[in-house]
């Protein structure tokens, strides 16, 4: 995948790509985890967000949404 940022062509890996992936939807989960699961650390947060990330990529049909809940409630 080539991206342009700032007038410049950049190609991006298919690994790069994964990783971006995966940091834009654990990113999502953090931030879900903190303004709507009242978790203040952002420490915390990734913590919980990383393993909701995990239960997501399990591929079991369960929404991002589904997974960070019951990544929530496994932490409580």
């Amino acid at each position: 995948m080539t991206i342009t940022r700032n007038g410049v062509k950049i190609t991006l890996t298919n690994e790069e790509l994964s990783q971006a992936h995966d940091e834009f939807v654990i990113n999502f989960m953090m931030n879900e985890l903190m303004n709507n699961f009242h978790i203040s650390d952002e420490k915390t947060a990734r913590i919980i967000a990383d393993n909701a990330y995990n239960i997501y990529c399990k591929g079991d049909g369960k929404t991002e949404y589904e997974c960070i809940e019951c990544a929530y409630y496994e932490y409580e």
